[in-house]
């Protein structure tokens, strides 16, 4: 499934502003979070559209959002046929926006829905900005957590050449022309930071906190997925590594066959051979199975897009 080039649809009328926010164990926070944002809209404008996108939520998420639609008709409910993951929903809901400007923010309360009328000033102020978005300074969470989200975006930005701003939130702020932009993007594997880097623009980072309220969908294994995404999307230097990792070792292994050679001969020491041949293997060995680890991630993409499985499936919109 190709995105479309343009996500307005002409046949709907075009508002000021869109607000797109993804669905998953989202029915306790739900209410709350349209207050939140009801307040911080009625700060920038009444002409918006909400479009609340359930990415197959198990809960009661969806029943929660359609009787939100029904007390106010500028929610639409996005539903998608299963759960595709937090990055395909967002994209799903970026379709459907009809706004001038598009507002995406996790429905968690993380990330306080106020943020948008300081986006909003901010790009009032400057109108050739494109994006305003959020980073934290200080990012929440243990010392692994901290310590690994240092480690991950400093070797991301190494590799790749991009200049990512570390610990980037999901809410920002962004024109329809940079959302048609994004769309134009085909990956079915997702890191959608690294996506809105590529795409360019004028974009614009503003420090945020992040605040604990109900729970995160994010596991540790998800966590650890979105990495191996990221770096398999954005970048070729694990293979060139691979190449010159090679390079290396057959220096190593050539150098200490010389070592081996010259003991032997004249110095008369008698090197065991079941020694020398089990640390071959083990060492070589090992070396093997890192490169056709790395090697099958890159496989693993390549088969992920030949397939061409739609990044998202839209079960029905649910319109007023």
């Amino acid at each position: 499934m190709q995105f479309s080039t343009c996500s307005l649809f002409p046949f709907f009328p075009q508002v000021k502003l869109s607000v797109v926010s993804t669905l998953y164990r989202s029915e306790d926070n739900l209410e709350e979070y349209y207050a939140r944002l009801s307040d911080a809209l009625a700060q920038t404008t009444e002409d918006h559209e909400i479009i609340l996108v359930d990415d197959g939520s198990p809960d009661d998420s969806l029943a929660k959002a359609l009787e939100l639609q029904r007390l106010d008709n500028r929610i639409r409910v996005v539903e998608l046929s299963r759960n595709f993951g937090h990055h395909p929903a967002i994209m799903a809901g970026f379709q459907h926006v009809q706004g001038e400007r598009v507002f995406v923010i996790d429905s968690d309360l993380e990330e306080h829905p106020a943020l948008l009328v300081e986006f909003w000033k901010e790009m009032e102020a400057d109108p050739d900005k494109d994006v305003v978005y959020g980073y934290q300074t200080k990012r929440r969470g243990g010392w692994f957590e901290k310590i690994s989200g240092h480690v991950f975006y400093f070797l991301l930005n190494l590799s790749t050449g991009m200049k990512l701003q570390p610990n980037q939130v999901t809410a920002r702020l962004m024109t329809k022309e940079y959302v048609q932009a994004l769309l134009q993007h085909r990956e079915r594997n997702l890191f959608l930071a690294g996506l809105c880097q590529v795409a360019g623009y004028n974009q614009h980072g503003i420090a945020v906190s992040k605040q604990h309220k109900g729970h995160t969908s994010y596991s540790l294994l998800k966590k650890m997925a979105l990495c191996l995404t990221a770096f398999t999307s954005f970048t070729g230097v694990p293979l060139v590594a691979m190449f010159f990792v090679g390079v290396v070792v057959s220096m190593f292994s050539f150098g200490l066959s010389l070592y081996f050679i010259y003991m032997a001969l004249f110095e008369s020491t008698v090197i065991p051979s079941w020694i020398a041949i089990m640390t071959s293997i083990w060492f070589i060995g090992g070396v093997l199975m890192s490169f056709i680890g790395i090697t099958g991630l890159y496989i693993d993409k390549i088969y992920q897009e030949v397939k061409a499985r739609p990044l998202f499936l839209v079960k029905k919109v649910h319109e007023t």
